[in-house]
């Protein structure tokens, strides 16, 4: 655990960089929070910190992301025990129903946080997610299963492409490989 902390004390620990000319064209007309004009009163350091709580605050979203994904993995035997489904009836729950949403979903909520509050979306699908993951354990046969499962998939596939858009705000571009270095933390963090 010490190179992933050392990473981000690292990135807390790290001074705002210069304002940035290019901010506005880089993000086709939106004005970086992390550069905004409100923000910079001349002291390049008083506002260092907005970056790195918000790495931390979408860090951890990814890590219950991965909890909430990965939670049929972990309770698949007691799951097909239970509702006495067959090995394909478990397959298609676990991968097929969540991965086919979870992958059509994620375009248009990715076009979407190019274009609206990023913040929203992710409360938005956090709030989904949160919402069909203790659904599924009510449950007790397999087409609302099969639909729960599929709700969980919409909700988790706007967090990470919201995040990555946030992610491009907030940090420029030396720092971004960094920033997006810590928020993939998130995936090892959340199966452990």
């Amino acid at each position: 655990w010490q190179g992933p902390l050392s990473i981000i004390v690292a990135v807390l620990r790290t001074k705002r960089p210069a304002i940035h000319d290019d901010a506005k064209s880089h993000n086709q007309g939106r004005v970086c929070a992390m550069n905004s004009p409100k923000e910079s009163s001349g002291d390049p350091g008083q506002h260092s910190s907005r970056p790195a709580v918000v790495l931390v605050m979408l860090l951890l979203v990814y890590v219950v992301n991965m909890v909430d994904r990965h939670m049929l993995g972990i309770l698949a035997v007691p799951i097909q025990h239970d509702l006495a489904l067959t090995n394909t009836q478990l397959g298609l729950l676990g991968g097929f129903a969540f991965v086919l949403l979870y992958t059509i979903a994620g375009i248009p909520i990715a076009w979407l946080s190019d274009r609206h509050s990023r913040t929203t979306i992710i409360v938005c699908c956090l709030s989904i997610w949160s919402v069909f993951t203790p659904t599924t354990r009510i449950e007790e046969t397999l087409l609302p299963l099969l639909l729960t499962r599929i709700g969980v998939g919409i909700g988790e596939a706007g967090s990470l492409p919201a995040s990555h858009s946030m992610i491009s705000d907030y940090f420029p571009v030396e720092r971004r490989a960094r920033a997006l270095a810590i928020l993939a933390l998130g995936a090892p963090i959340g199966t452990a």
